[in-house]
């Protein structure tokens, strides 16, 4: 049959797209080509990867067997114990991304793992600031200044500018490091914070705070100092533990210091870098099973950085995993143009149920004078932070004091710093895998997210969908009709609208009106050429277009329940207290957007009733209860 592939390899799960054949250019081996998706034209496709030992397991095109692809083991393992098993997996599925949903939810009930809410995670909920790589202070202070200062410097700015962060993430640049720049010692180096966390966190309110770790140095503190029993490599200068008891006693120091999330990075490097992890079939999960078991006795999150395929895939049996970086480092232009672009590793993370990190970003298209690589200037700050936001990830935003740009930065969360989300991440739709049949396969950057909300009316309940498409340096056009989206029967009412189009100019949407996406041609080497569309659903009478100047305009952190009656629509509108609230209604009868502004009462919540008629208006009542 006439078959492309679909598959992840290498360091953060780059997406990779081809034909499937003898001269086919499947990525395989160590790094990844799991799992895989075989697809024809009308988009049936098979699903295969490793069932367990995820990070030992290998798919390969096999020399051994003239080119024939073949499952198993690493070839680097020294030996197998008596009774070890392992286990492959194949579904069918029909589309690419219900293959990734249905293979994935094996997975998960087979591990008996319940991903996580937005609510379970601090982090996913509420706007944070990020000091990793790309970050402006990433191994960088304001001039004169210790981290110490400069820390503290960045939390007056956001406070007195109002932005509201409600946590902190510090990278690298804080703990003492070794010879192979791995863990020594994870405290705060007396250069950094010169009295420690505690002195830091007293200046700046006590912030929830996020804490990057590396790798463990081969004479890590904690093995030569502490005695804790680790494999120690004098050949790669790395060590890894065989209890989780060091895990445990870093992390529960840090939990003193306000500790929330425990960022486990250079994934790749240690799994690549140590012979132990390649030589033996449970080293490397063992340490994955000892740092989850750790944070769940702690009691934290955490996010999963620099992984291969198989880490992403191990996180199924690691219950503290609630997110997983899905994009390279943040670098703007200087790396990868398209470091925002995260439709396809989205897909991998959401069927295994874990929450996709953009990383961090800048929010300002200024020249950020100063910083410490060689482009100080972002100049796709707003697609940035609108896929950051609909990734349903962290928001971190990184620039430098004076430079964040609050018009921005508040299109994706509330006055407090609520994220206001879409129910799933942008994920690529099955357009871009059909197109891939009629030309060269490429990786077009077209994905589709929604809000889903539960309608109460005569007819009793039912479920309505808000669908938000981003198209971004596509090449060639799109079009787009309801079928091709969850949610939308053949009979249903849509409209369609361009989010930065002022004022809102809604349009009918439909099989027999679809939405044409026009090629869209790379302005420059740096801008990106994208597009924004929302899809509406029509309520009557009155339709919720939303709070349009938020990305998610019908996220479920702001709108709860609807209700329907013959004389009106009733909205229940969620929030902060005394929070002010702006809303675009359409009243279809006489085709008209309609803005209002609703100030939520003392307990953060107002129902907006729209009645209709000659008179026809929206009110804001205040739910006092």
């Amino acid at each position: 049959p006439n078959l492309n592939y679909y598959t992840y390899h290498d360091t953060f799960a780059d997406p990779s797209l081809g034909r499937w054949g003898p001269s086919t250019g499947y990525p395989h081996g160590v790094q990844g080509g799991f799992p895989l998706f075989l697809f024809d034209s009308n988009l049936l496709t098979a699903v295969i990867s490793p069932f367990d030992n995820f990070l030992v397991g290998i798919q390969t095109l096999s020399s051994q067997f003239n080119g024939q692809f073949a499952c198993g083991l690493q070839g680097k393992i020294a030996t197998i114990p008596q009774g070890f098993t392992h286990s492959t997996i194949l579904s069918v599925s029909e589309g690419v991304n219900a293959a990734h949903t249905n293979w994935g939810s094996i997975l998960l009930k087979y591990y008996n793992k319940t991903p996580k809410s937005v609510n379970d995670d601090f982090t996913l909920q509420y706007l944070g600031y990020w000091t990793d790589n790309g970050a402006y202070y990433y191994y960088n202070t304001e001039t004169g200044k210790n981290y110490e200062e400069t820390m503290v410097d960045v939390y007056h700015y956001l406070t007195s500018n109002e932005i509201p962060v409600r946590y902190y993430q510090y990278d690298s640049w804080w703990y003492y490091k070794g010879k192979t720049d791995g863990l020594l010692l994870w405290e705060p180096m007396t250069s950094i914070f010169p009295d420690g966390f505690q002195s830091l966190q007293s200046k700046m309110g006590f912030p929830p705070i996020a804490l990057h770790n590396r790798w463990f140095e081969n004479d890590t503190y904690y093995y030569t100092k502490m005695g804790y029993p680790f494999i120690s490599e004098e050949k790669t200068g790395y060590a890894i533990p065989l209890t989780q008891d060091p895990y445990v006693y870093l992390m529960s120091k840090a939990k003193e210091w306000g500790l929330i999330l425990y960022e486990q990075d250079w994934l790749v490097d240690i799994f690549l870098h140590m012979e132990a992890t390649q030589n033996n079939v449970s080293i490397a999960s063992n340490m994955m099973t000892f740092l989850d078991n750790a944070a769940i006795q702690v009691g934290l999150n955490v996010q999963l950085c620099m992984p291969l395929p198989g880490h992403i895939l191990q996180s199924v049996k690691m219950h503290s995993v609630t997110q997983i970086r899905a994009s390279g480092d943040y670098q703007r232009q200087i790396y990868d143009k398209n470091n925002w672009a995260l439709g396809y590793t989205s897909m991998l993370h959401h069927a295994l149920g874990v929450f996709p990190f953009k990383d961090c970003f800048w929010s300002s298209n200024e020249t950020q004078t100063g910083c410490n690589s060689q482009r100080c200037v972002e100049p796709n700050a707003v697609l940035e932070t609108l896929t950051a936001t609909m990734s349903t990830g962290p928001v971190g935003p990184a620039d430098k004091i004076g430079f964040l740009d609050k018009d921005n930065i508040m299109q994706s969360c509330t006055q407090t710093g609520v994220l206001l989300k879409p129910d799933i991440p942008l994920v690529t739709m099955d357009l871009v895998f059909q197109s891939s049949f009629s030309q060269t396969p490429r990786l077009y950057n077209l994905s589709d997210s929604y809000s889903q909300r539960i309608i109460k009316d005569a007819s009793g309940l039912r479920e309505v969908y808000w669908h938000y498409i981003l198209a971004a340096d596509t090449e060639i056009g799109f079009t787009i009709t309801p079928n091709q989206l969850l949610g939308y029967d053949s009979n249903e009412q849509l409209f369609v609208f361009d989010y930065f189009e002022r004022p809102t100019k809604l349009v009918d949407f439909s099989n027999t009106s679809p939405l044409h996406i026009p090629p869209l041609l790379p302005q420059s080497s740096d801008l990106v050429n994208f597009k924004y569309y929302i899809i509406v659903p029509s309520l009557g009478s009155y339709t919720l277009i939303g709070e349009r100047n938020k990305f998610a305009v019908a996220s479920y952190q702001r709108f709860g329940e609807i209700t329907i009656t013959t004389t009106q629509t009733s909205i229940e509108i969620i929030g902060d207290s005394m929070e002010t609230v702006l809303i675009e209604m359409y009243h279809q009868p006489s085709k008209t957007v309609e803005q209002y502004s609703c100030s939520l009462a003392a307990n953060g919540s107002a129902v907006l009733v729209c009645v209709d008629g000659v008179n026809h208006t929206c009110t804001c009542q205040r739910n006092q209860n």
